[in-house]
Order: C-alpha cells, then structure tokens, then sequence
C-alpha cells in the first residue's frame, strides 16, 4: 500500500476495522452489480409484453443509489480518512437500501427478508461490538415498520385480515427475528473470540 493511501489510524483495532471497512465496500460493489446484472438479464429475456418500464427504472435508481455509499467510502479511504461514525453511516444505509429492495420486489412475505442478516454479518469485519448491537437492532426495527406499512398501507388492515393467503405467518416472522438476533449472537462471539487470540481486547469499542 501507498503512503499516500495509508489511513492515519491510531491503533491495531482502527487498523483493522479500516480494512474490514475496505472489503466490505468491495463486497458491497460486487452485490450490487449482481443484483442489477441479474435484473438486466431478466429484462432482456423477458417477453416484450412483460416489460416494465416503471420497475425498470425503479430498480435502476436503486442502484445507482446504493452505488453512491461505495463511492462515498471509496473517497473518503482514498482520503485517509476513516471517521468513527462511517461504519454506522454505511450499516445504516445498507439496511435502509434493503427495506427498498424488498419494497421494490414487494416480497414482504418471501425470502428477501432474509437479506437483512448480510449487513449483521458484515460487523465481524469492523471487529466493533457496538456495530453489531446496532445493526442487529436496526435491521430487527426496520424489517418490523417493513411489515407495519405492508399491512397498514400496502395491502391495507380490512383486506389483509380478510385474506388468510396474504397475511405474515407468525412461524415466518419468528424465523426472521431469531436469525437476526442469533446471527448478531454469532458475530459478537467471534468478534470477542478474535480480540483475544489477537489480544487486542484491551483497545474495546
């Protein structure tokens, strides 16, 4: 690495938590251009009669969107600048960008939820235990007013209790809130473990 790329970080843990920083923006980039080149592929082999242009452009500015938080950590790791509260800007988006996602494909009740566990998972990276509380919660927050404007503003309360086929099951729901909260239990345990065969405990944040 370049001099002039090097970050002015303080510590072992800073050190770490900056590259983590650095290849999750990588993998952030890499999922993005596959969702958007699995979309695009979609498009072109659909039949003409199919073709959405609204969802079409949609999903486009989804990305583009999205795509603007690489740019930013980009810039900013280029800068030599790796502010505290970055990682919580970038969790924070990447959660947010998830709930349109799922707003987009309207899958409420199907797997897409499940993409909230990525950016929980994404924590051990930043090797910050504080993280994980905080993407743990916002993604269990954000997946709940998920399901509060789909019963009450999607689909409406009178037609959603009306209709057994669209409402959430309960088994589905509990699935998605105990693998958020195990998968912050297994991050925050092997973030602990990794501080101690590193012995950088003593730097906690």
């Amino acid at each position: 690495m370049s001099v002039l790329l090097e970050p002015k970080l303080t510590n072992e843990l800073d050190w770490e938590s900056w590259a983590g920083e650095i290849r999750v923006n990588f993998i952030r980039l890499v999922a993005i251009l596959m969702f958007y080149g699995q979309h695009v592929l979609q498009v072109l082999t659909a039949e003409p009669s199919t073709y959405n242009a609204n969802y079409h452009l949609r999903a486009t500015v989804l990305s583009l969107t999205w795509g603007l938080l690489v740019i930013a950590v980009y810039v900013m790791a280029k800068r030599q600048g790796y502010p505290p509260y970055l990682k919580y800007i970038a969790t924070a988006y990447d959660i947010l960008m998830i709930a349109a996602t799922v707003k987009l494909t309207e899958g409420y009740l199907g797997v897409w939820n499940m993409i909230y566990l990525l950016p929980i998972t994404a924590t051990a990276l930043r090797h910050s235990l504080r993280l994980v509380y905080f993407a743990t919660g916002m993604a269990m927050g954000t997946y709940v007013c998920s399901l509060a404007f789909y019963v009450f503003w999607f689909v409406g309360t009178q037609k959603y209790w009306s209709d057994s086929a669209i409402q959430v099951r309960t088994t589905d729901f509990a699935v998605v809130i105990l693998s958020m909260l195990t998968t912050g239990l297994l991050v925050g345990q092997t973030i602990r473990q990794t501080r101690r065969f590193g012995n950088i405990d003593r730097l906690g944040v």
